[in-house]
């Protein structure tokens, strides 16, 4: 709810045209655009912009469907378990679910 106030001194010369940062705030992540005037036009900066959200929506979508297939060690981050041991873990479980 607070703002967290300017990204660097406005004398300061940008790096880079368009700048994002993201931060994850209550559960819930949020994008912060920002470009240089003079280097980019606003709907160029914001066309970018729209074709992250577009490009992020699609991500989310694959990993919530059926076909996304399966788990990944940050579907589980309090068991401590890397890409292997997940694996390992998955298999022995469909090995016992078959053998009911």
């Amino acid at each position: 709810s607070e703002t967290l106030g300017a990204e660097r001194h406005p004398e300061n010369r940008r790096i880079h045209a368009l700048e994002v940062g993201a931060l994850i705030v209550d559960g819930r992540l949020q994008v912060r655009f920002s470009y240089s005037r003079d280097q980019l036009r606003r709907e160029t900066a914001q066309n970018w912009a729209e074709t992250y959200l577009e490009e992020l929506r699609q991500v989310l979508q694959h990993c919530l469907s059926s076909e996304a297939g399966g788990y990944s060690p940050s579907d589980f981050e309090e068991a401590g378990l890397d890409e292997e041991e997940l694996e390992e873990l998955m298999e022995e479980l469909d090995e016992n679910w078959d053998a009911e």
